[in-house]
């Protein structure tokens, strides 16, 4: 199946949707796609919601972890939620839970962003 990657854009922060499947046939689709809105948008953190993602591969997990990596020398947080408990235990297993922000849903992103508004994690 196809990705398909929507966003909105709520008090300045990017809130990415992706559904289906991140693979290696879409991976440099999903970073133009959210470095393209980090140019035009200039949004203050960037939220990617995987609650409709299945399960993920290691070019996912590569993307996800290029993403970051661009995200974090613009100085924007990055933050995970929506992941289901094979995609928690895969990102335990290869210790990448500490690297990403992750928050159990949406709602629980949105309120780390607002909370925390001068974040910005040095790993």
């Amino acid at each position: 199946m196809k990705l398909k990657i929507t966003h909105r854009i709520e008090d300045n922060v990017c809130i990415l949707s992706l559904q289906n499947a991140i693979n290696w046939r879409n991976t440099e689709e999903l970073y133009f796609y959210t470095d393209t809105l980090l140019k035009k948008e200039s949004p203050t953190a960037f939220i990617v919601n995987l609650e409709k993602i299945p399960r993920v591969d290691s070019s996912a997990l590569g993307i996800l972890l290029t993403i970051y990596k661009r995200m974090r020398r613009a100085q924007v947080p990055f933050v995970l939620c929506g992941l289901n408990s094979d995609i928690r235990e895969t990102l335990q297993s290869l210790y990448l839970k500490q690297t990403f922000s992750i928050y159990d849903t949406e709602k629980d992103a949105k309120l780390f962003i607002h909370q925390s508004s001068c974040y910005y994690r040095v790993s």
